[in-house]
C-alpha cells in the first residue's frame, strides 16, 4: 500500500480477527515510527510491543471502547491480538502530547501499510498498565494502540450535527468527519 492510500484509509476498528500479528511486523513498525518527528528532537516517547495472549487479555480487559454506544461489546475472538504501548520517558520529559500524537501516527498509518487495523485508546487505568507490563518508574503509559486484522470496517460519513460515530446494519462504523471545504483555511 502506498503512504497516501494507507493515510486515506486508517480507521480506528474495535473488532479483529483472531490471526496473530508477528512480532517480526510490530517490530517493523516500531521502526519506522520511532523515526517521528520530536519537538526539540528530544524522542521522550518509547514503545512497549504486547503480542502474547495472556497480556493482551489482561490489557484488554482494562480499555473502555466505543464510548459513543454504550453497552458496545466485543467478543473473545474479536479482541486485538497485539498492542503497541506508547510510553513516556519522565528522565526526558514530563510531559510529551505533541510527541505521543506524532509516534502514534506513525504507527498507525505503518500498520495500515502492512494491512493491520488499529484503534488509539486513552481510556485506561495507567498504574494498573504500569504495573502489569512492569515498566521502570520513569516510564509512563501515554497511549494504548490496539493492533490486528480487522473483521469490521470503518466509513467516513458527512459530518451532520454530532460527531458521535454509529453502527450500521452490518455492525461497521459509520464516522462523521468535517469536509475539506469546511476546515480549509485560505491566508493569502
Amino acid at each position: 500500500m502506498q503512504t497516501f492510500d494507507a493515510m486515506l484509509s486508517r480507521r480506528s476498528i474495535r473488532k479483529f480477527r483472531p490471526d496473530p500479528v508477528s512480532v517480526d511486523a510490530l517490530r517493523e513498525i516500531v521502526e519506522v515510527s520511532r523515526l517521528y518527528p520530536s519537538g526539540g528532537n528530544l524522542q521522550p516517547v518509547r514503545f512497549a510491543i504486547i503480542s502474547a495472549k495472556n497480556l493482551c487479555d489482561a490489557i484488554f480487559a482494562d480499555l473502555k471502547w466505543a464510548m459513543y454506544l454504550p453497552g458496545y461489546t466485543i467478543g473473545d475472538t474479536e479482541r486485538p491480538t497485539a498492542y503497541i504501548v506508547l510510553l513516556r520517558d519522565d528522565n526526558i520529559r514530563k510531559s510529551c502530547d505533541y510527541d505521543v500524537g506524532a509516534a502514534s501516527t506513525m504507527v498507525m498509518v505503518a500498520a495500515a501499510d502492512k494491512g493491520l487495523a488499529t484503534c488509539p485508546i486513552g481510556n485506561f487505568t495507567k498504574g494498573k498498565l504500569s504495573s502489569l507490563l512492569n515498566l521502570p518508574e520513569n516510564l509512563h503509559p501515554e497511549l494504548v494502540l490496539a493492533l490486528g486484522y480487522p473483521a469490521q470496517e470503518s466509513r467516513v460519513v458527512p459530518m451532520t450535527d454530532t460527531v458521535r460515530y454509529t453502527l450500521d446494519e452490518n455492525g461497521d462504523f459509520l464516522v462523521p468527519k468535517w469536509n475539506t471545504e469546511e476546515i480549509l483555511v485560505f491566508c493569502e
